[in-house]
């Protein structure tokens, strides 16, 4: 069965992660504390990124790991428990299991991705001329806006995730790395990161979808993926129709 792209980055990093384990491991025992910490640093961001990738495959990822992990603890008796009251704890922890890991599949089926091409919709509608602007607002501790407004031929998106004016903030030049590396630059009069895109001859939403989904990778770090995104514009838009 031929596997898709999310399959094999998944196997990518599961590969590199056993890489740095045998590294770890090695250090450790040659004493070298110094390339064990930063292999271990490493790791954790790989695991970070797993997690994500996971997620995304399954929302409900961790949830299944955890019920696997109870129901092999069960599958192991502690010597100082009695054997009847080990069956009566294994046989209503199994049972609370197994229900448990059905509702994760009827949850699963209800919340399957579809792909409804709104997105694409409202970026040729801006295209267009047919609607001003749009928004997406990420669930995260505090909700992320991503703003899309033509300006002449330009689509700009804008991100005010971020408060620059923060003296931490601006000395460290840690926090914009990822969105800098996107192509997104600070614009002091709209006081958000701005990333433009050419809207002339318009004809294909993908590089666009594509930078959304690094930024939720790379940026919002995949939030909760349970939760969805929402969108807002306005039906009524004077431009629509025109």
């Amino acid at each position: 069965m031929m596997k898709n792209d999310l399959d094999l980055v998944i196997d990518a990093f599961e590969t590199e992660k056993k890489a740095l384990q045998r590294m770890i491991k090695q250090s450790a025992w040659e004493h070298d504390h110094l390339i064990a910490y930063h292999h271990s640093e490493a790791l954790l961001r790989l695991n970070r990124h797993l997690h994500i990738l996971y997620s995304f495959r399954d929302p409900f990822h961790n949830e299944r790991q955890e019920l696997n992990r109870q129901g092999k603890f069960l599958r192991n008796k502690p010597k100082d428990i009695k054997h009847r009251l080990w069956k009566f704890v294994v046989e209503t922890h199994s049972k609370e299991i197994e229900e448990r890991k059905l509702e994760l599949e009827a949850k699963q089926k209800k919340n399957s991705f579809n792909d409804t091409q709104e997105i694409d919709d409202l970026l040729f509608a801006i295209a267009e001329g047919s609607i001003k602007t749009f928004k997406i607002i990420v669930p995260l501790y505090d909700d992320a806006e991503l703003q899309f407004t033509r300006e002449g031929a330009l689509l700009l998106i804008c991100i005010n995730l971020y408060e620059p004016y923060e003296e931490d903030f601006i000395l460290d030049n840690r926090i914009p790395d990822p969105l800098k590396g996107l192509g997104f630059e600070f614009n002091a009069d709209k006081r958000s990161y701005v990333y433009q895109c050419n809207l002339t001859n318009f004809k294909d939403a993908t590089d666009i979808k594509i930078l959304l989904s690094r930024l939720f990778f790379d940026v919002f770090n995949g939030y909760d993926v349970r939760q969805s995104a929402t969108l807002k514009y306005h039906e009524d838009d004077p431009k629509r129709g025109a």
